[in-house]
């Protein structure tokens, strides 16, 4: 309901002044945050706006309604490479290069059960070693074979494949250069 002053004024002028009541009614029983107890400023908002806040700010709902819920409890993992993956590769213990291309239903599939194989037996015997074994790049290592996979015969054992001495940690650029017999390793 306007005052008679600001029917007369009329458009913005009357608009200024009933903001100004609100204002001055509102600074008269101010909304107080629920969480810090400072009173809630006006600032651009409108007086019905600040009438529904609860709140000075985000931070203080945040606190406020952060208190009745608990808090997750962050479970700190250390997964052991050697625990989590023991027992998955017994099925090729005893078991020829030959018999596991006979039981794969495709050429990808026996050849990545090797590599999977070759990377658990790498991980257990250097476990904190991913550092490439040529150049110490330190953010992506690849297992691969010294003497690669095909030049062993069907009747060879994957453990004699995947044995430690067969297999290096080396980066991509490094694993690229040794394929394409650029770069020569040597163990000793």
């Amino acid at each position: 309901m306007l005052t008679r002053e600001a029917r007369v004024l009329g458009g913005i002028a009357a608009s200024k002044v009933v903001r100004r009541k609100a204002i001055d009614k509102y600074n008269k029983e101010p909304k107080i945050c629920k969480n810090c107890g400072i009173i809630i400023e006006i600032k651009n908002m409108s007086i019905s706006a600040v009438n529904k806040r609860k709140f000075c700010c985000r931070s203080c709902a945040a606190k406020y309604n952060n208190i009745t819920r608990p808090k997750k409890k962050v479970k700190k993992t250390t997964s052991n490479y050697k625990r989590k993956n023991e027992g998955k590769f017994e099925y090729l213990i005893g078991i020829t290069k030959g018999e596991l291309i006979n039981k794969s239903s495709s050429w990808q599939s026996w050849r990545s059960s090797i590599r999977r194989h070759a990377v658990y037996v790498y991980r257990k015997k250097t476990m904190e070693n991913t550092v490439c074994e040529n150049c110490g790049y330190n953010k992506h290592i690849q297992i691969c074979h010294i003497k690669p996979v095909s030049d062993f015969n069907d009747d060879n054992l994957i453990s004699e494949i995947n044995d430690h001495e067969n297999l290096v940690g080396l980066c991509p650029n490094c694993h690229w250069e040794f394929d394409n017999k650029i770069l020569d390793l040597q163990r000793g």
